[in-house]
């Protein structure tokens, strides 16, 4: 089977996900109808689970994501499945080789019910969920070793274990404790090795947004972004090492803004403006005092809100550019920013969000950067 053929068969199965859920929300779940539209289901999924043994769907933003690539979802169908998904709080959906067609019945009647039944993993029908304390215990990962996209990867899981040693770095910044350098080091290390096995930036997204803490997922988030767009351009070694230690700092001075003009959900007042503008500073001056840290970081820190012509914060005289990297760090940042639902704002959708960045292409942000950056986002 061709790429193109594997393609239609997802795009026929997607379709036929769609018409079983819906049909079950009109049926009772012993109609006949429901069961005709379960058996084709299931037929189509196990044709094509011969040719692969796993099929992950992932949901990144308003994209559905399969072998690290975005599918077409222009179309009503997959608006609805992907609708449908996020309602559950569903963020991937995998199926493996030996599943049972009792295992898609269950899911199909159970993701259809109104109720809020809770919906689990089965054998061969592994769910991925947002939740406010993580993926809990029937919200499955893939197994370990194995990626978002269905691929044995060993630097996947390296990842996943990483995650609870970059939230105890930021806590200890916060107490102003000191900052383990070489646990920081060796996560970007564990990011840059993915990179180079090819995976696309938006299946680690897709990996760590079952946090609920947003300064913790943002920085990663930021950093993933940031290193992805770096080593695309060509950076490698030990400067895609600085350039990742950077990102993952950019935004250490907001660990010591109040909580309560951060999480504002109203205007600010031009003073609380001029506190939360302040973190730039804050957070090179920190950067300054540790040891072990690459110094191109307090420019990550200190630039990233400075735009391509010289505006935003903080003011520099004269024809002032920033460092590139703070530079490819602030479009991460801003993008991020605005994909995600925060107190005083919802999330944008990527379409928005890219047009969003267009417009500002020779205001705000690098032109090249930015076609670069969307590029990499949508390919």
């Amino acid at each position: 089977m061709t790429d193109i053929d594997s393609r239609k068969y997802i795009d026929i199965i997607i379709s036929r996900l769609n018409a079983a859920i819906a049909n079950a929300r009109i049926y009772f779940h012993d109609h006949p109808e429901i069961g005709r539209h379960i058996d084709v289901l299931y037929d189509e999924i196990v044709n094509i689970l011969k040719i692969k043994p796993h099929l992950t769907l992932v949901i990144v933003d308003d994209d559905l994501v399969e072998s690290g690539r975005p599918l077409k979802t222009e179309s009503a169908v997959s608006k609805q499945i992907i609708s449908i998904l996020k309602e559950k709080g569903i963020e991937h959906l995998t199926f493996q080789r030996g599943i049972l067609k009792t295992e898609i019945a269950k899911f199909v009647i159970t993701i259809a019910g109104k109720e809020n039944t809770p919906l689990k993993s089965s054998a061969c029908l592994k769910l991925g969920k947002i939740a406010s304390t993580g993926i809990g215990e029937d919200q499955d990962q893939p197994d370990s070793g194995m990626s978002l996209d269905g691929q044995r990867d060993e630097g996947i899981p390296h990842i996943r274990q990483n995650m609870s040693e970059i939230k105890k770095v930021y806590i200890n910044i916060k107490q102003k404790k000191g900052i383990n350098a070489v646990m920081l080091g060796e996560i970007v290390a564990a990011f840059a090795d993915v990179f180079e096995r090819g995976h696309n930036p938006i299946n680690l997204l897709a990996m760590i947004r079952s946090t609920d803490e947003y300064t913790f997922t943002h920085v990663v988030n930021v950093c993933i972004l940031t290193m992805s767009q770096a080593e695309s351009l060509g950076f490698k070694g030990e400067i895609l090492y600085q350039i990742g230690i950077a990102s993952m700092l950019h935004d250490v001075g907001k660990l010591f803004i109040p909580e309560a003009i951060l999480n504002k959900p109203g205007a600010l007042t031009p003073e609380e403006r001029k506190v939360i503008d302040g973190h730039v500073v804050k957070g090179a001056l920190y950067i300054m005092g540790l040891k072990d840290v690459p110094r191109i970081s307090i420019l990550g820190a200190l630039e990233h809100h400075i735009k391509y012509d010289g505006g935003g914060y903080p003011r520099i005289k004269g024809d002032y550019k920033p460092h590139i990297a703070s530079q490819i760090i602030a479009i991460a940042d801003a993008y991020d920013a605005m994909r995600s639902k925060r107190s005083y704002q919802d999330a944008k959708k990527k379409d928005v969000i890219i047009d969003i960045l267009k417009e500002e292409k020779g205001k705000s942000y690098d032109p090249f950067l930015v076609d670069n950056f969307i590029r990499l986002i949508t390919s």
